[in-house]
């Protein structure tokens, strides 16, 4: 039998242990998001380590269950994620120690967690733990749904499901995502939700700026900045749309001697909170030799600038003429830049960029270049970019330009 007097002393002691003075480490809360903020929807991203999982089941599965008896429903991708060797650890080791601390456990089995007083059901004899007994008599908790299966989980009751969570949402690449996630993903939360208001909390750590997630609630992820808190509302089809909101977590460590030097190796710096992302690969990167041969006069011996790509961003549909035989509209432009010893393209910027690598060099800039386009504005008239340049290695020297072209 469920005791909720023991949950109350152990989510006092959760507290207590969050709000601990002299923490060496910046460990993450919800405080101000519960406090400050009504969202609907809810990220959290930050790099490793911070406490984002566990300052979800103490601030939000916890709290709402004692307070409401709310039920949550965790995400996962496939079915093989609901194995008992995903889930059965996912709550904390600090969770799971205060609630024994108050003779309280939570249990993992076929999808399906349950709360339940500790140590009446372990075996005084042989000291082992009597699953089976302690889930017969336990109390549900929490639900584990496959998103890729969430056809087959349409028929159950949801009504005391509040809230949402898909724990490491964001993956590595953004190569990584199957096309028809994010609508499996509307679906399921469409079954959960029926006619309630719910929450749904997305953690993660900063793998890549993108993700079909933030692209669902056009988030910028490469303007977000450490210990803020983001509002991402779409007032463009409702009076009173969906509240997004999304919170980029401290660093969890002060300064770098706080972090252990396993992790102080080369190109491991997002892991040690020096870095926001890891960039996909076609990003140019830092080490890059354009980057030396611009630098120390090479550049013509091994690449040649072929043209420049003017990109459309000018949703207004004013025709005004430039009085050279052109249209005057607002755009990117980027040069192409061919890589004679590695048969590959760069598109680089012409003008500054917040992210991104951009050239300025008066020895390439001030030369005169053949114009293409890639996309469908009338005002632009120069030529389509050939397909053999569409279809070949490229490296981008900014994001936006990999966006725009990853995407055509």
């Amino acid at each position: 039998m469920f005791y909720k007097e023991n949950l109350k002393k152990a989510l006092k002691d959760l507290n207590a242990y969050k709000k601990r003075k002299k923490q060496k480490y910046n460990f993450y809360s919800f405080d101000n998001v519960l406090k400050n903020y009504n969202f609907d929807i809810f990220f959290t991203i930050g790099t490793r380590s911070t406490g984002k999982t566990t300052a979800l089941q103490r601030d939000i599965i916890l709290e709402d269950f004692y307070e409401h008896g709310y039920q949550f429903v965790k995400l996962c991708r496939y079915k093989e994620e609901r194995k008992n060797e995903y889930q059965a650890e996912w709550f904390s080791s600090i969770i799971m120690e205060s609630l024994h601390k108050f003779d309280l456990h939570i249990e993992y089995k076929t999808g399906k967690y349950y709360i339940n007083e500790y140590y009446k059901y372990i075996d005084k004899q042989s000291g082992e733990f009597m699953q089976s007994e302690f889930i017969k008599e336990g109390e549900l908790i929490g639900t584990v749904i496959p998103v890729f299966a969430q056809q087959r989980y349409k028929s159950m009751n949801y009504d005391k499901v509040q809230n949402i969570i898909f724990d490491e949402f964001a993956l590595q690449s953004d190569y990584s995502y199957e096309i028809v996630e994010i609508e499996h993903f509307k679906s399921l939360i469409s079954t959960i939700a029926r006619l309630r208001d719910i929450k749904i909390y997305l953690c993660g750590n900063v793998l890549s700026p993108h993700n079909p997630y933030f692209e669902l609630f056009n988030i910028n992820a490469m303007d977000l900045c450490e210990g803020n808190t983001y509002v991402f509302t779409d007032y463009d089809l409702y009076e009173n749309p969906c509240r997004v909101g999304v919170e980029f977590t401290k660093a969890v460590a002060q300064n770098v001697d706080d972090i252990p030097r396993v992790l102080r190796i080369k190109n491991n710096a997002q892991a040690i909170d020096q870095d926001k992302y890891e960039l996909p690969s076609s990003v140019i990167g830092e080490d890059d030799f354009l980057l030396y041969c611009l630098s120390h006069g090479h550049f013509d011996k091994f690449y040649e600038v072929i043209g420049i790509l003017d990109i459309s961003i000018d949703d207004s549909k004013t025709i005004r003429s430039d009085n050279r035989g052109g249209y005057i509209f607002k755009k990117m432009s980027y040069f192409i830049i061919y890589d004679l010893s590695n048969d590959r393209y760069y598109f680089i910027s012409n003008e500054p960029k917040k992210y991104g690598l951009s050239i300025t060099d008066e020895t390439i800039s001030n030369k005169k270049y053949s114009h293409y386009k890639f996309d469908l504005d009338i005002r632009n008239n120069a030529p389509m970019l050939p397909n053999d340049i569409l279809k070949a290695n490229k490296i981008y020297g900014d994001l936006d330009i990999y966006d725009i072209l990853k995407e055509g």
